[in-house]
């Protein structure tokens, strides 16, 4: 299992939560009975080879803590600077982006891996700092990736996906493109392409993608002109499958 992992220490430097609000006289007068969170995060990432990530700017992510005295909507970076009033019962939520959609809305609508979770309570004392630490574990949602390297004799016009009301454009260059959907949408597969008799259009549902998996659809031809169409899942919480399907390029119809 890989982790992504945000330490105190790492995050010290951008957040300046640690050693400076050690005593109660180094608060401002009228902030005293009060106390700093300094955030531990740390996301288990099964889509990446390396076994260990250090966050190099979290300052961005969205944080709300709730509980105990004190309420909190903002950036990690406005945290930083946020005295809390000592007290019990806080729990706070990090996510590296505002919510699902923003996530999925991200990089020109290709999307983005979501991470969020939910620390346990802890308490803020008095010229302290609470230090819980948030595990967001595996990413919410599921990458898929179009494979069309392969895809020979054959012009394609336009790759997109449609996922509910969201329609997700594939570039056709560069030939393999990565965007992220989310859990349990059903999703379609429109291929438009040119033959050599003329311009034709392949459509193929897929079956509903699992959080945390990195799903393949690869596309290729054949020397006979048929388009052989492959998708392979893999991820976390499933054994790997895969399913070939295969077109006539002339009519775009399933064999």
């Amino acid at each position: 299992m890989k982790k992504l992992f945000l330490s105190t220490v790492a995050v010290a430097a951008t957040f300046a939560l640690t050693a400076c609000v050690s005593e109660d006289q180094n608060l401002a007068p009228n902030e005293a009975g009060k106390g700093y969170i300094a955030l531990n995060v740390t996301n288990d990432d099964a889509l990446t080879t390396r076994t260990v990530q250090t966050v190099d700017d979290a300052s961005t992510w969205t944080v709300s803590v709730s509980g105990g005295t004190t309420n909190f909507s903002g950036t990690a970076a406005q945290l930083a600077t946020t005295p809390f009033s000592a007290g019990t019962g806080y729990t706070i939520t990090a996510s590296n982006y505002a919510d699902l959609a923003a996530a999925l809305d991200a990089n020109g609508g290709l999307g983005d891996a979501f991470y969020t979770g939910t620390s346990e309570s802890f308490e803020v004392t008095a010229g302290g700092t609470a230090t819980p630490s948030v595990a967001c574990g595996t990413a919410k949602n599921a990458r898929l990736t179009i494979n069309a390297s392969a895809f020979d004799n054959i012009t394609i016009n336009s790759m997109t996906i449609t996922a509910g009301s969201r329609n997700v454009i594939f570039p056709t260059t560069p030939t393999t493109t990565t965007a992220y959907f989310a859990v349990g949408e059903a999703l379609t597969l429109n291929i438009n392409y040119t033959a050599a008799d003329g311009e034709k259009t392949v459509t193929k549902p897929i079956a509903a993608l699992e959080a945390a998996t990195a799903n393949t659809i690869t596309l290729a031809t054949n020397q006979n002109g048929l388009i052989n169409l492959t998708i392979t899942y893999e991820g976390t919480f499933t054994e790997g499958t895969s399913a070939t399907y295969t077109f006539d390029a002339a009519t775009g119809k399933e064999l």
